[in-house]
Formats: C-alpha cells, structure tokens, sequence
C-alpha cells in the first residue's frame, strides 16, 4: 500500500458514479455511525480500491465488493486507513472484476468541533465553551413521539447556553426588516446603535437581540455579548492598533475614514472580478443555473462597488433593453 501514500491523487483504475450515504449521529455521546453504497465502474484490472477517508473507523469485516455481473461477495483482506493522506486504501485477496459493482462500507466517527467533516456545533461564550449538540439531544429525547412547538427548542437551547433564547429568537422571527449596528469610537470606548433598516427607506421601532463578536488587536482576545438596547457603550481596551466586529445575523456599519473604504471597495472589486470575466454577461450553453445565478449577484455586487467599466456595460444595456424589450443584451438573470 506504500505505492499510494503521498500522492496529490486518487488513482483511475475503479470510478465512483453514486453515493447513498446513511448517518445515525448520536448528539449526546457525540458520536456517529453510518454506511455508504458506492456504485463503482472498475476500468482496469487492480486488487485495491482507494478513497478519500478521514477520522473514520472501519474494520474489514464492515466492507464488501459485489460485482452486478455475479451474486459473488468479495471482502478485503486488508484495510488501512493512512490519516496523514486521508485515504482509505482496500486490498482485496483477488483481481476485481471489470465493469460496474456495489462497494459497501460502514464505519464510525466522533462529531468534532473543528468545522471539519462531520462536526457538532460548539461554540465559546465568555470564556466557557458550550455544545449546542447536548441541548438538540435533550430536546429530542423530551419531545420523541409528541408534538413540540418551536418555543420548547428555543427553551432547550436557552436552559443548556444560559442565554436568552426565546427573546432573542422572536426579534428575529415576528417582526420585519433587518437591524442596522452602527459602530463609533469616542473617550476610548465602542459606541453601538441599531436602527431598522426597512427596503422601503422608511425608518421603523424595531429592535433586536444582536449577537455581536469583537477583537481588539488580538484574535487571541474575542469579547462576546448581547446588543440588546438601541445604543450601548464597551471599552475598547485602551488604544488598540485594530479592531474587529462581526456577527452571524446582524449587518455591521462601522464608521470608517474615506480612504479606508476606498482600500475596502477596490479589495471587492479584485475579488470578484475574476469570476465576472469567466461568467461574462451572455449566458453559456450548457451552463449550470447556479453559475446563472451567480452572474448576476457578482455583476451586482462590482455595480454596487462603484467598478466603472461594470457601470457603463450595465448602463449600455439597460439602454437597450429600453428601446427594445426583448433584446437579448440583458439577460433576465442579471436584471436587478
């Protein structure tokens, strides 16, 4: 098995065509357990089946290779999983037939917290690391086979994170429009504000429960908490070089000097200018929808950051798309 560590990839001679993948997580112990059905075309006379694995157990006794030419079980004779490579490499006893078979395969595994795989949700707040797994499995458990409304989550969550929850979870859901933080620096401390921001312009009274993180010049030092009045002030840990806030939910404004917005934009630009010039404005035959879509939040997205030569395209074809409707200059998936 030595021929197939270290290589960037798989080899050729066996081709996946489908995956049925079943999973059984078990949220209390974290753990995991599970089995795939891969169809595979074997296009060259090989012994070894390999595929990409990680952090998986799998023993030979939970493999098996049935080639649809014959009812024949073959099982592996050795299984070695390689962690550095992430591959699982297959030795079989004899030849695989040629032509198209079912590998089978279970295995187990640990729901990690590394955003990585199969993972399990865990978070820190304030200094205290907190798994929202525990609380799913416990609401889960409660509720098995009877109804449960979507206040009794909240409340799981809230009694296993010790946080407001259902508070926070109804500013979110039973009222319109998003929140608008707006973010300043005076006397050495962060000013927060949130406004309602409404796509009609108009100003409106909500207020949320904004989850908010922030670093002040270190990412070793993270400040977690609940914006839950309309302004609120933190220190900001004396004169720090840099400062970072963000959220999962809410949109950050933060107050920032011309040429610092400048950099920003110009930043966006060259990021996403790339993709505009492989997607184009025409679309492409045989295209996918998602590449479709794609065409026209990023030529959006470019109009949006002030690109000049995006501005005057777009502004060429709108102008033609006036004087003749059905013009194919501008196409409906980039029409915003």
């Amino acid at each position: 098995m030595e021929q197939f560590k270290g290589q960037p990839r798989l080899p050729k001679f066996a081709v996946p065509k489908r995956y049925d993948i079943r999973l059984k997580p078990d949220l209390a112990a974290c753990k995991f357990a599970g089995s795939v059905a891969i169809d595979l075309d074997v296009v060259s006379e090989t012994k070894f089946i390999v595929l990409n694995a990680a952090e998986l157990s799998v023993t030979g006794a939970a493999v098996s290779f049935t080639p649809k030419a014959s009812s024949q079980v073959l099982e592996p004779c050795k299984v070695d999983l390689i962690e550095q490579d992430q591959i699982l490499v297959l030795e079989f006893g004899q030849t695989l037939p040629i032509g198209l078979g079912v590998l089978a395969i279970g295995f187990e595994g640990t729901l990690n917290d590394r955003m990585k795989g199969f993972y399990r949700s865990k978070y820190e707040h304030n200094g205290e690391k907190k798994n929202m797994a525990k609380s799913l499995a416990a609401y889960i458990k409660k509720h098995a086979c009877s109804n449960a409304k979507t206040e009794d989550l909240w409340a799981a969550l809230e009694e296993g994170s010790g946080e407001p929850v259902n508070k926070l979870m109804n500013s979110w859901t039973k009222q319109k429009g998003y929140p608008v933080v707006s973010v300043s620096i005076k006397d050495q401390k962060l000013e927060f504000e949130q406004t309602q921001f409404l796509s009609s312009g108009s100003q409106g009274d909500g207020q949320w429960i904004v989850p908010i993180t922030l670093c002040c010049g270190s990412y070793e030092a993270r400040k977690n908490f609940l914006l839950q009045d309309r302004s609120t002030s933190i220190n900001a840990d004396g004169a720090p070089s840099w400062i970072k806030i963000s959220n999962k939910v809410a949109r950050i404004a933060a107050d920032a000097t011309p040429e610092l917005m400048d950099n920003i934009k110009q930043f966006f630009i060259n990021l996403f200018q790339y993709s505009a010039e492989k997607l184009g404005w025409e679309p492409k035959q045989g295209e996918s929808h998602l590449d479709a879509m794609l065409r026209g939040e990023i030529l959006t997205a470019l109009a949006v950051f002030g690109h000049e030569e995006t501005l005057k395209e777009a502004s060429r074809r709108f102008n033609a798309f006036l004087e003749d409707r059905n013009t194919p200059f501008l196409p409906p998936d980039t029409r915003r």
